[in-house]
């Protein structure tokens, strides 16, 4: 058959080779038998040793990394087969929590993955660490009282399922039986406590409204105010037994002659409204509180009362950390603040006190992203994002917002596939790193984690010099072009650039190949 007077066998054999880098990478041809898969441990070398613990998740001790993951996607990325706890109760029916009034999982932004580590633990059923320090990570005020001398035996000693289940219950708290009958087991029945226990006015009334679970603490983050726990009544109380609501001084006064540097705070620019108008009960109970503080209540029953909640703001994908954990005075201090809505530091020194690996990155990379000293906001929302990683934009359009000399290439015939689909990521590090252009990694390797089949022909006696020296964007562009192949010019003036003493001849002797552009109708 002819094309134009000429055979189309050359035309064939172009569009071969220009197509073969999106091929799928080291595929095998039809008819070839394909070759056996590589194990996730070839690549993840420094998993193999992270996993060498007490307790393995009995699919990484079966290196079955396909129970629970997908294979990599375009962007290097995992991705579970499904969303916990849907993934863990596939093997754990036991975890069918259906039929009890007080599931863990039904707390917003709990999931299975909140307490156990997936891979491996040194710590009984997979758990990120002992009961109480897994259990702290969302329950920061037992940290207050875990070492103090009033920790209560069981806490102490670590042993939080001696009163609450860890999954369900038909008890408030996760508790495993009634509260009375938990505290009886240990302490005995009420007629068997001091007397106190058996008056009126205390007869009815739970164990938790007076003592604390856990423990008292001592210091800040005691959950009793001093002078109650010292039944020091008259230093607050002008005429008991008389009326309680008679204070020896205005609440504001009395307040600020024990806790003297909040009002200061508080009486400053940027003060909270609550602290400088001297209603401290407004957050704080004056006799005692089961949070730290002597807190009234977590964010949803204090901040919420006047701040929307930012975790109702959309269809949000990602949440920061504190907001899903309504820990709202992790960034921003409770009192008052220098700084701008209330944040206990600057954007972005405060970022950085819990990302200790930006910081790490910002410190040691020979190329920062502008955008790390302009500050965390300029990419980040601060509580949440219809984005992944808190972006404030999907992330082809971020890029581009800053990038916009990119923005006339996404109309080009040809692209990078990573550019055209908005995933920058996969070739460039946000933070910083250590070669040009922010890349991951430098060529050719970062191009061969995708190209895998070039990668393949590495190894050939006979290479092209500048594959040979790994110098990809020598001939192709990394986002867009006008060329096949993303070539960086069409081919006579590309492969003239250093061969010009084939491309330089009279076009009479030329091949007529070199003479019409299709050097790789014959050249691989």
């Amino acid at each position: 058959m002819a094309f134009h007077g000429r055979s189309l066998a050359p035309a064939v054999v172009l569009a071969a080779v220009l197509l073969l880098p999106l091929t799928y990478p080291g595929g095998p041809s039809r008819g070839e038998a394909r070759p056996q898969r590589r194990a996730c441990y070839e690549c993840h070398e420094e998993s193999k040793t992270d996993f060498a613990r007490k307790v393995v998740h009995a699919p990484v001790a079966e290196e079955d990394c396909e129970s629970c993951h997908k294979r990599h996607g375009f962007a290097q990325s995992l991705i579970l087969v499904a969303e916990p706890p849907d993934l863990c109760t596939s093997c754990h029916a036991d975890m069918d929590s259906s039929e009890v009034a007080f599931d863990h999982l039904a707390v917003s932004g709990v999931t299975c993955l909140s307490c156990h580590d997936p891979h491996a633990s040194d710590a009984e059923g997979l758990l990120r660490g002992g009961a109480v320090e897994a259990c702290s990570s969302c329950h920061p005020r037992l940290e207050s009282v875990r070492d103090a001398p009033g920790a209560h035996e069981p806490f102490a000693q670590g042993d939080c399922a001696e009163c609450h289940a860890p999954h369900r219950s038909d008890h408030p708290g996760l508790l495993v039986a009634a509260e009375a009958e938990i505290c009886a087991r240990c302490h005995g029945p009420t007629q068997e406590l001091p007397e106190l226990h058996t008056r009126p006015e205390v007869a009815g009334a739970s164990c938790s409204s007076c003592h604390d679970p856990h423990g008292t603490g001592e210091g800040p983050g005691a959950f009793i105010h001093a002078p109650f726990a010292e039944a020091s009544c008259d230093a607050c109380h002008e005429s008991l037994p008389g009326d309680p609501a008679v204070l020896v001084e205005d609440e504001t006064e009395l307040c600020s002659s024990c806790h003297e540097g909040v009002v200061e705070v508080a009486q400053a620019d940027g003060g909270h409204v609550p602290a400088t108008d001297g209603d401290c009960l407004f957050c704080h109970d004056p006799h005692e509180a089961d949070r730290a503080f002597l807190l009234r209540g977590g964010a949803d029953d204090l901040c919420f009362v006047c701040h929307d909640d930012p975790r109702e703001e959309g269809d949000l994908l990602s949440v920061h950390a504190p907001v899903e954990f309504l820990a709202c005075d992790a960034c921003h201090a409770p009192h008052g603040s220098e700084h701008a809505s209330l944040l206990r530091d600057t954007d972005p020194d405060l970022c950085l006190t819990c990302h200790e690996d930006v910081a790490a990155v910002a410190d040691t990379s020979e190329v920062l992203h502008p955008a790390v000293d302009d500050g965390c906001l300029t990419c980040h929302a601060p509580h949440g994002s219809t984005q992944p990683l808190l972006l404030v934009e999907d992330p082809g359009s971020l890029c581009l917002s800053c990038h916009d000399d990119l923005e006339e290439q996404m109309s080009l015939p040809e692209f990078h596939q990573p550019f055209v689909a908005g995933q920058c990521s996969s070739c460039h590090a946000a933070h910083g790193g250590d070669f040009a252009a922010l890349r991951r990694v430098d060529e050719p390797g970062l191009c061969f984690a995708c190209h895998g089949a070039q990668n393949d022909q590495a190894h050939l006696v006979n290479q092209h010099p500048p594959f040979e020296d790994g110098e990809c964007s020598e001939c192709h562009l990394p986002h867009a072009g006008t060329e096949p192949g993303l070539l960086a010019d069409d081919q006579t003036e590309l492969c003239g650039n250093c061969h010009d003493d084939v491309t330089g001849q009279p076009s009479a002797t030329l091949h007529t190949p070199v003479a019409e552009g299709q050097c790789s109708s014959c050249h691989d």
